[in-house]
């Protein structure tokens, strides 16, 4: 179960750095649709799952490695997704019922 957890922890770092790190801001393409991509958590998190899941294996799913990848991607996906709704620059998001974003 730790291993899952150093997989998500891996995988939310590495695409909060893809989409959102001042280092890459001369390099990061802002249009098309690689542009689109990487400015979206749920979607460059797929791929950076799929990615570390060739390097990092997490023995919960699959032997198959091409299924391991797409279910890795499925999982750091959600979760980039998730802690990206949850976490902003400032700490926690805190939204009030009836206020607007």
């Amino acid at each position: 179960m730790i291993e899952l957890f150093a997989f998500c922890l891996i995988c939310y770092g590495a695409t909060q750095i893809i989409c959102f790190g001042n280092i890459l801001d001369k390099v990061r393409p802002t249009k098309g649709w690689v542009g689109k991509l990487l400015s979206c958590p749920m979607c460059t998190g797929f791929w950076v799952g799929a990615g570390v899941s060739t390097q990092y294996q997490v023995d919960l799913l699959s032997d198959y490695i091409p299924v391991d990848m797409i279910l890795h991607g499925f999982i750091s996906s959600g979760i980039c997704y998730f802690f990206g709704m949850l976490v902003n620059d400032y700490g926690l998001k805190v939204i009030c019922i009836g206020e607007k974003q």
